[in-house]
């Protein structure tokens, strides 16, 4: 028979959760009970599988189905166990489930009959046709009118449908066709027995095995009325029941049925007390007890533990949680399997129920594949945790859609508590702390007399958003669900600030670019573009709330709004800004504003604030060793602002002005070492690096890549594509994490690379004997080891040394720095060479194939794994090591990957260039 579940589970559940054996001691459970030399004294078998909405008591039940199914195509002796699959749910409308209930099992033997060659076989058909009586008599003892699947609505008068069960009698049977009803009304359990056979020892055996599954999903009273008439009408040998229930639902029904019981102030009870305790103890049977009578063998299903989630949620959903394929040291697997933030998130945030998981899991894919599909950048984080919003707190998704800075003020909270941020007391003491300030700042307003310039109307906007946050999480962790939106946060995986954008996403399926970080990217041009202005609805709310000393409301300023791309503040509104700017609040200001401004006004900050902005370039030409976070604001502020130096940005031509540092040639030989997977020293290896060559002092930074992309004859021309293995979807561009004009451009694949370094030759015009590319592993090692791979692990020295690179350098206890994000490029100290960030900061993408042991067969062609050298801001220090390789398919992006370039003689071609 098919399947007749709505349920979504799948069987991998099993062996998740290590449910196949439960399984299987289950069906022997039946397989004794249904046997004629049973020992139990009880006519018939019902097992209660138990567990709350979600659990996996469906996958069970369907389990059960399947292989009772798979049985009955071996079963040869003349007594089967048939699966009867019964979804109450779906005849909730009924009058009383037990008739559909008898007629889906008389659905069930004739479906069995139709599969069997043996035409004679008149004692199951009579079975049939019983079963079919048996209905029909519980039909008629019901007042009103009851609808039976198959024979339409019946009345007491039940000759219709006896004309429709003698349909399927044959012509010497349909004669002899009388029924008693009330005998059979009265006298069920014999009627149940001639169906299974128990009556006449002599005749073949029909087990029904009913597996009647989602009970929670009814109402209450109807999951009491299903399980009443098990006991009540189907008590027969022969008969097994396996109910999926929640014990919660039996007791709501118990309540319901026993309402009349409650408030009467009986069994001594005092009517004033109207506790859930006192309550229940004046009914005169409990949830518990009803069970009790009901079920001789309850199966409570345990919550599965965070492994069995983990290995549930990558078998289920392999490519959304797919590991790494290469760890390039074996001690390393722990870390790098740990390092899942994903994966985490889901085991930390939606409570250990296999659906929740499910449906989160399902809708995210769904949409980070249509986002791929429309070429849109989006940090997988921040989309699974407003979709797990959307799912399990929908009104706090709801305010983040008009609030777009709710998730930094929480991320802001959870950073101020520390430890504290899930304890229970937290959210009361933040609610009546925000109440409190809410009333003060009602008052001061009421009562202020003076003339001071404080935003008074600022901070009741702000706190009123804090209030509305606090008191969604509130209603969360006090309902059922036991989701907890604090769970969602994560300071060591921030949330990405443009968020406004991923909620129209959700909403609309539609491509939501990021804001540039500037639209104009060569200051020399003659061109003056006019840029539509925004619309602002409350401008003094706007400017409020811009002036705060809170990231969230910035955010909420700026993307409440709905600012298009390329629309920019008005200058009145810029102008009243100025007026109320006294100090240029920093680079995290600077990047919700920045966007929004004409260069002319980008311009006007950079002169108003002249001494910050010079300190922080001075701090970026010259960056001090240990003071990792003033370095990293600084480049970002310079970054917003115009950074000028060297190798960073875009020539008087517009396009990239790459810092070259000369390579004498090394004259050394290399060799693959294939088992330990590293490149050696070896003077008769074929990995012959003799020739000089220039390699770019910095990464290729967001400015530079834009200029590649918005160039006529750039990113679009399909010859710098040629002999590339790419599709569409290679070509699509992905927005990349932090698109700040000094930072390295990160969420590109190889072949974009490639075609950058393409581009670039062809704008150059370097002549025939030079040629820009991505750099051999061989090349890249080299510098980044002084010389000597031997001696130099790291650009500095053997050794990693703190706050020399940008990685997270609590992964492995060697320091205590960990930004979580690129940095400018060239603000950590630089090798000997002159190079920077070949240590951390992002991932550089070499030329190369792993596999490569030649360095004058290098292929372009197909798609072999490239190599990636460096480490990154997300890694640990053995990553950003000189010898580490890393490998991935060369159409995958990451937002902690990135590339530089190389200019070599022109004889250093690969196979396809």
């Amino acid at each position: 028979m098919g399947k007749e579940t709505t349920s979504t589970d799948h069987p991998e559940e099993h062996s998740a959760f290590g449910r196949a054996g439960l399984i299987e001691k289950l069906a022997d459970q039946i397989d004794n009970h249904l046997s004629d030399d049973s020992p139990s004294i009880e006519p018939s078998l019902v097992v209660g599988v138990l567990g709350e909405w979600g659990s996996g008591k469906s996958t069970i039940l369907q389990a059960l189905n399947d292989l009772y199914n798979q049985r009955l195509k071996s079963e040869s002796d003349g007594s089967i166990t048939l699966p009867v699959f019964f979804n109450p749910w779906r005849f909730e409308a009924e009058v009383h489930l037990i008739v559909p209930l008898l007629k889906t099992a008389q659905s069930c033997v004739k479906k069995y009959l139709k599969t069997q060659t043996d035409s004679d076989d008149k004692s199951f058909k009579s079975s049939v046709v019983r079963l079919g009586q048996t209905a029909v008599a519980l039909a008629s003892a019901f007042k009103g009118k009851v609808s039976i699947p198959g024979i339409a609505e019946l009345e007491v008068n039940v000759k219709d449908a006896l004309d429709k069960e003698k349909e399927y009698l044959d012509d010497d049977d349909r004669s002899a066709y009388t029924v008693d009803f009330d005998s059979i009304y009265f006298d069920l359990h014999e009627q149940m027995e001639q169906i299974t056979g128990r009556s006449d020892s002599a005749a073949a055996k029909l087990n029904l095995l009913f597996l009647i599954d989602d009970l929670d999903r009814c109402l209450p009273e109807k999951a009491v009325q299903v399980m009443e008439s098990v006991k009540l009408f189907l008590d027969a040998r022969g008969c097994a029941f396996v109910l999926a229930l929640d014990e919660e639902v039996v007791e709501r029904g118990i309540v319901h049925r026993y309402r009349d019981y409650l408030f009467q102030g009986g069994n001594g009870s005092n009517k004033a007390d109207m506790s859930t305790e006192n309550l229940l103890n004046q009914l005169p049977i409990t949830g518990a007890e009803y069970l009790e009578k009901i079920i001789q063998l309850p199966i409570h299903l345990p919550r599965p533990d965070d492994a069995g989630i983990r290995r549930f949620l990558m078998t289920r959903f392999p490519v959304l949680f797919k590991d790494y394929e290469y760890e390039p040291k074996e001690q390393e697997k722990t870390k790098q399997r740990s390092d899942a933030p994903l994966l985490n998130l889901f085991i930390h945030a939606i409570p250990p129920i296999p659906r929740k998981h499910v449906r989160a899991a399902t809708l995210l894919e769904f949409l980070l594949s249509l986002a791929k599909e429309q070429g849109l950048s989006i940090d997988q984080m921040t989309l699974a945790r407003l979709v797990m919003l959307q799912l399990f707190a929908p009104e706090l998704y709801r305010h983040g859609k008009r609030n777009p800075g709710f998730l930094l003020t929480m991320e802001r909270w959870a950073k101020e508590n520390g430890t504290a941020w899930t304890s229970k007391a937290l959210v009361s003491r933040l609610l009546e702390k925000t109440n409190t300030e809410l009333n003060d700042q009602a008052r001061s307003v009421k009562d202020e007399v003076s003339d001071e310039p404080v935003n008074r109307s600022e901070s009741i906007i702000t706190l009123e958003g804090d209030q509305a946050i606090l008191q969604y999480i509130s209603l969360c962790t006090q309902n059922r669900g036991e989701f907890d939106p604090r769970n969602i946060i994560d300071t060591d995986q921030r949330s990405d600030k443009e968020i406004a954008r991923y909620f129209t996403f959700i909403e609309k399926q539609t491509i939501v670019k990021v804001r540039p970080a500037t639209l104009t990217l060569n200051s020399h041009s003659a061109t003056v573009t006019v840029q539509p202005e925004v619309n602002i609805g409350d401008v003094d709310a706007f400017i409020e709330q811009l002036l705060s000393d809170r990231e969230d409301a910035w955010v909420n300023a700026i993307q409440s709004e709905e600012i298009e791309l390329g629309e920019v503040l008005p200058q009145s509104v810029f102008e009243k800004i100025l007026k109320r700017l006294y100090e240029l609040p920093g680079d995290d200001w600077l990047a919700q504003v920045v966007p929004v401004l004409t260069d002319a006004q980008r311009e006007y900050i950079k002169e108003k604030f002249s001494d910050k902005f010079q300190e922080a370039n001075e701090v970026v030409l010259n960056p001090k060793l240990g003071d990792v976070e003033n370095n990293a604001r600084s480049g970002r502020i310079v970054g917003w602002l115009g950074d000028e130096r060297h190798g960073v940005g875009l020539d008087e031509d517009g396009l990239p002005d790459i810092d070259w540092v000369e390579v004498e040639a090394p004259n050394i030989a290399y060799r693959l070492d294939t088992e330990k997977d590293e490149i050696i020293v070896d003077r008769k290896g074929e990995l012959v690096l003799d020739y000089p060559y220039k390699m770019a002092r910095f990464p290729v930074t967001w400015l530079q890549f834009q200029s590649f992309i918005e160039h006529p004859n750039g990113y679009e021309n399909d010859e710098w594509w040629q002999s590339l293995d790419v599709d569409e979807d290679d070509r699509k561009i992905e927005a990349a994490r932090w698109p700040i004009p000094n930072h390295p451009r990160d969420t590109i694949n190889w072949f974009q690379c490639l075609a950058f370094c393409r581009w670039l030759n062809n704008v150059n015009k370097l002549g025939d004997d030079q040629l820009i590319s991505l750099p051999t592993e061989w090349e890249w090692q080299y510098v980044a080891s002084n010389g000597d791979i031997k001696k130099f692990l790291y650009p500095w020295g053997e050794n990693y040394q703190p706050g020399y690179a940008n990685i997270n350098e609590t992964l492995g206890e060697v320091g205590s720095s960990n930004l979580k994000l690129t940095t400018a490029v060239g603000v950590y100290p630089q090798s000997e060479t002159g190079l920077a960030d070949l240590s951390g900061n992002i991932w550089e993408w070499c030329l190369n194939q792993v596999e490569d042991k030649k360095n004058d067969n290098i292929s372009i062609a197909g798609m072999a794994a490239r190599a990636l050298r460096g480490g990154s801001w997300y890694n640990f220090s053995e990553y950003a090591s000189s010898a580490c390789r890393f490998r991935y398919l060369p159409n995958y992006r990451n937002h902690y990957w990135g590339f530089r370039v190389v200019c070599v003689p022109s004889y250093r071609r690969t196979t396809d260039h």
